[in-house]
């Protein structure tokens, strides 16, 4: 985003946590904590609007009474704030502008004032009934409910009455404490799962108050003190740079990458002590470390995109960066260079045991496998990834994806020999439908022009197809 790296700190700081606290992993933090935490992240590139879903969820009454002076003092430094809430209390106490929604449309809408004016006044006496009939006799209507006489006149006038009648009056205020949540429930009575009790609607028709339903033409203009500066698109490398960090991160993360120096290690070991002497050569270390490459190098495409949704950061990570394209093009492209560096630094690591080995069994060192099989190599572990990859997108759940892919490593492959072994058609054509069939060649064949062909057109069929189904739900999935 451009912005310093003191500015974290300070959001931080901002928002009542501790430097304890924030050192917690977040699976760790109360409701509360959360809560805090996300308006942090939303504070943390200086907007001009904060778009709040409610905040106070999970406050205790002091984060409460700090919330509200949070964004309170937001909005006077110039700030708007769109605060959606069934706290009604809390919106009564922080608005400036109220907009009620009801059945998925705006029913009503002004500033507090305007939608609060016709709540009337409530009053309570020692003989109710008597002030009722003064109101009456005054040709003011009223109605007792809760133990308390409701009318439409102002405070002056009913007190007046009352001092006129000779009622003493124990409580006098207007009846703007319920105000908003009796509009709110006469508005929006329809589309209630429980409906209000008689007691209540018949309490607000017969003091006969009203709301102010806000035309689609109004429009309110609020004045700021200063235009605040409007933030540089965040740059694409640094796109880049943050998903990369992203693989390394996590504790799992971190370990899944450790894991691809760790088990060519073991592979390349285990090559050297049980290999015959004749067979150490070249070939043999890569095949030897390919076997667990091709199993983890996909299960870090899936995480990669799938770890988002299951660690719930796709919501903050999409609110930092609104367009998904930017983030899922970056996404590629790390998973791409991450597969070819790991497979570089396996292939080092083979050749580093290739001349140990040989050096221990005292034979010749041989390097049978040249540039181009060892870029085949790269390629067919590549197609792997992108399978990855696409699962990741197209489930956006880690366990989904995973099993998915084992389907398709294990369970497909299986189904296809099976076919290639009774079937002839599919013994001779197969290759054009089965990608695990088609990408296997690349270890061990020289490729001809149609085995090329045969790899593109199941790439197309497996990867290319499925990846855009996927990427047209992203884009347009609710991001939660």
């Amino acid at each position: 985003m451009g912005l310093p790296k003191g500015r974290v700190g300070a959001m931080i700081t901002r928002v009542g946590l501790t430097d304890e606290e924030a050192g917690r992993r977040v699976r760790n933090y109360s409701l509360g904590m959360r809560q805090r935490l996300g308006i942090a992240t939303a504070l943390l590139g200086d907007p001009e609007v904060l778009i709040l879903d409610e905040p106070a969820n999970g406050l205790d009454p002091a984060g409460i009474r700090w919330m509200r002076d949070l964004l309170r003092g937001f909005a006077d430094e110039g700030g708007t704030v769109l605060l959606s809430s069934h706290l009604l209390h809390e919106i009564e106490v922080i608005a400036d502008d109220i907009v009620v929604i009801g059945n998925g449309r705006i029913v009503a809408g002004g500033t507090k004032e305007e939608l609060l004016a016709s709540a009337g006044v409530l009053a309570r006496a020692t003989d109710n009934a008597a002030l009722v009939a003064a109101l009456e006799a005054a040709g003011l209507t009223s109605s007792v409910a809760d133990g308390a006489v409701f009318t439409d006149a102002d405070l002056a006038t009913v007190g007046r009455v009352a001092f006129a009648a000779g009622v003493a009056i124990t409580e006098l205020r207007t009846a703007d404490g319920a105000g908003l949540e009796e509009m709110f429930l006469e508005l929006t009575a329809e589309s209630q799962r429980e409906q209000t009790t008689p007691d209540h609607a018949d309490r607000r028709r017969s003091s006969g108050m009203t709301a102010t339903t806000l035309e689609a033409t109004a429009t309110t203009t609020v004045a700021r003190p200063d235009k605040r500066a409007v933030p540089a698109p965040i740059p694409f490398t640094r796109v880049l740079g943050v998903e990369l960090r992203k693989m390394f991160d996590t504790r799992s993360g971190f370990w899944l990458m450790a894991s691809i120096v760790i088990l060519s290690v073991v592979a390349t070991g285990a090559a050297i002590i049980f290999a015959p002497d004749d067979e150490l050569t070249f070939e043999t270390f890569a095949a030897a470390i390919g076997a667990p490459m091709s199993v983890i190098l996909p299960m870090i495409a899936v995480l990669a995109v799938s770890s988002e949704w299951s660690q719930r950061s796709a919501l903050t990570t999409f609110t930092l960066v609104p367009s998904r394209s930017r983030v899922i093009g970056a996404k590629a492209l790390v998973v791409v260079a991450v597969g070819a560096v790991a497979m570089l630094v396996a292939g080092l690591v083979g050749a580093v045991g290739n001349l140990v080995g040989t050096a221990i069994a005292d034979v010749a060192t041989t390097w049978d496998v040249g540039v181009t099989e060892f870029a085949q190599i790269i390629l067919a572990n590549e197609v792997g990834m992108l399978m990855g990859f696409m699962l990741g997108v197209l489930f956006r759940s880690s366990p989904a994806a995973i099993v998915g892919y084992f389907v398709y490593a294990l369970v497909l492959p299986g189904i296809s020999s099976a076919l290639a072994s009774t079937t002839d058609w599919w013994s001779e054509n197969g290759a054009w439908f089965d990608l695990n069939w088609a990408s296997t060649r690349l270890f061990d064949s020289e490729m001809t022009g149609e085995m090329w062909a045969q790899l593109g057109v199941t790439s197309l069929i497996w990867l290319v197809v499925p990846l855009a189904v996927g990427l047209r739900v992203l884009m347009r999935a609710e991001i939660k």
